[in-house]
């Protein structure tokens, strides 16, 4: 009977993390999201000290979360949107615009991925 008690305990408590992992990493990367359009956004508008800024708390956001995300899950995805942000950042500052929207929309889709990748389906548990 103990050991069906401590199994119940420990599924709770597993089952109880993957939920706050999926809520964590599902609303930062849509909190980066936002960032992000708001930044191309900026720039359209023409104000461009505006969309740097965004873009640094962009990249603050990001690395100020990357430690709890690194927890549950491997170092790729979101070492690899951190040099993406870096680069956009870089190319905004430069005024490269063709280059840096198209950086935004690389960084767009690896964070939608990485958003697919945090639901829990059968290919992802696979």
């Amino acid at each position: 009977m103990k050991r069906l008690l401590i199994a119940i305990i420990l599924l709770f408590i597993v089952a109880g993390l993957c939920t706050f992992e999926f809520t964590l990493n599902t609303k930062e990367s849509q909190h980066a999201s936002e960032y992000l359009k708001t930044a191309q956004q900026q720039m359209v508008d023409g104000n461009e000290k505006e969309a740097i800024q965004t873009m640094k708390k962009l990249k603050e956001l990001w690395e100020s979360n990357i430690e709890s995300m690194l927890i549950f899950i491997s170092h790729e995805k979101p070492d690899e949107i951190c040099e993406n942000i870096a680069v956009a950042e870089s190319y905004l500052k430069s005024g490269e615009l063709p280059e840096f929207y198209a950086e935004c929309k690389r960084i767009e889709n690896e964070l939608e991925h990485f958003r697919d990748l945090e639901i829990p389906t059968i290919n992802n548990i696979l």
